[in-house]
Parts: C-alpha cells; sequence; structure tokens
C-alpha cells in the first residue's frame, strides 16, 4: 500500500481520460489532409492500416479556380498540379472525396471523385467515377475500388485520381 497517494517504482500511471464526445473532447474537422486533426492525443498509440494506396491527385492547371469544370480526359495536353497521397485502402470513398475536396469546408454535395488512365503525351482517358453520398460511395472503400497496395508500385499500375463536380 502507497502512503500519500504517490506512485512507487514501477507503477504504471493510470490511462489518460477517455477522448469521446461525452466528455466535449471530440475530433476537429481535417482542415489539411497533411495533418491528423487534432494530433494524436497524448497516451494514444496510432495503428496504421496493412494496406495503402499511393494516388497522384490531378489538379486543375496552376492558376484557374479549382471549381472551374476543368476534366483532364477532355482537356489534353494542358499542365496540371499533382499532389501524390498514401492512403490507407480501408478509406471510404465517401471520406476520400472529402480530403481530396479543393477547400475542405465546402459541401460535398455535387463532387466525385474520377480515376483516370494515363495514355500518351499528355492524353487521359476517363475511368469509374464515384459521386460523393451516392450509394457506391457510401459504402465502398478505395480498397474496394481497385484502388489498392498494387498502384502505384514497381511493377503494378499506375493509379490517378481527378475530384470535380458533377
Amino acid at each position: 500500500m502507497c502512503g500519500g497517494g504517490g506512485f512507487w517504482p514501477g507503477m504504471q500511471q493510470p490511462a489518460p481520460a477517455m477522448i469521446t464526445e461525452a466528455t466535449g473532447n471530440e475530433q476537429p474537422a481535417q482542415e489539411d489532409i497533411t495533418v491528423v486533426a487534432g494530433g494524436i492525443p497524448p497516451g494514444v498509440t496510432h495503428v496504421e492500416s496493412s494496406s495503402h494506396a499511393i494516388i497522384h491527385l490531378l489538379k486543375a492547371p496552376p492558376g484557374l479556380d479549382p471549381t472551374y469544370p476543368f476534366y483532364p480526359w477532355l482537356n489534353h495536353g494542358n499542365p496540371m498540379e499533382v499532389e501524390i497521397l498514401h492512403v490507407s485502402c480501408s478509406t471510404g470513398m465517401n471520406r476520400m472525396i472529402q480530403v481530396c475536396m479543393p477547400n475542405v469546408q465546402d459541401d460535398c454535395e455535387g463532387w466525385a471523385i474520377t480515376e483516370c488512365h494515363e495514355m500518351v503525351n499528355g492524353m487521359w482517358e476517363k475511368g469509374q467515377t464515384f459521386v460523393y453520398d451516392e450509394a457506391m460511395s457510401r459504402v465502398l472503400t478505395i480498397g474496394d475500388a481497385g484502388w489498392d497496395n498494387k498502384r502505384n508500385r514497381p511493377g503494378g499500375q499506375s493509379l490517378h485520381v481527378f475530384i470535380h463536380r458533377v
């Protein structure tokens, strides 16, 4: 028994308080896809998914409003910005659309994400499209859609996606 309420050598510190909505410590919105929203709380171990995709997010040409209707499969040869993402294959398709939005504070209604197949000389072909909050986007993960750990790896297939209004 320990006197005075202190800890003796080898005794473990108690676990931190519960982090739940009930305690008012809900996780803040993710405003930057490169940062864990609110950080990882002290004393919490972060466990990564066992499978990740490397995704090349195509963006409208520099200087063009990201909400302008620009589509790589219709505008061949135009320069585009590319952001490379390392994403867990268990990420839901709706979540993928949310984090790729040009402005994450915007409502995702009316937005979609489309796989783009690279042809030759700056030409693109439109692949499968997932529209935010439609049935398939609510249930599929990016791994279910075939955007898995074989993409953008040596000997694998490329994976380019484009976020756009529908």
